[in-house]
């Protein structure tokens, strides 16, 4: 008797079909995800753990990676499709973080200052850049090092 083994065709059209059959073979569970206002599809979402992080390669299409937080990371498909060709038992939202600011300036630059933390972040794109550190007497630096908490 022959041996038989299932191959999945890369449909040039659909990566997130593709990737969904992909999930289903390996027992992946696969969830609706919003990457950004520019991207939502199928994403499995995982522990970040390099074992996890190889699973990326079981897909013979691009893949993008992001990392949710330290421990989580979610991975999809890179190219954009309609979000509705799948259907989806699951559905991953992020939670919003609310983070009480004022606004700090530091060598004629306008920033945020969690004064809780010493967080420093970008006034205009709220990113995190650094930690507020106390030189002397009303001088300071920011530690673009530190990490975020």
């Amino acid at each position: 008797m022959p041996d038989l083994k299932i191959k999945f065709r890369i449909d040039k059209h659909s990566h997130y079909k593709y990737f969904a059959r992909i999930c289903n073979k390996h027992k992946l569970k696969y969830y609706k995800y919003k990457a950004s206002i520019f991207w939502e599809g199928p994403a499995i979402i995982l522990e970040n753990n390099r074992a996890n992080i190889k699973l990326r390669y079981k897909f013979k299409i691009p893949i993008n990676q992001d990392i949710i937080n330290q421990d989580i990371i979610a991975i999809y498909p890179k190219k954009n499709e309609n979000v509705n060709s799948l259907k989806y038992d699951y559905i991953y939202e992020m939670e919003s973080v609310i983070v009480e600011t004022v606004i700090w300036e530091y060598n004629n630059h306008r920033f945020l200052l969690n004064e809780d933390t010493d967080n420093v972040y970008d006034f205009d794109t709220k990113t995190f850049l650094g930690r507020r550190t106390i030189l002397d007497d009303n001088k300071y630096n920011i530690d673009c090092d530190a990490d975020e908490y």
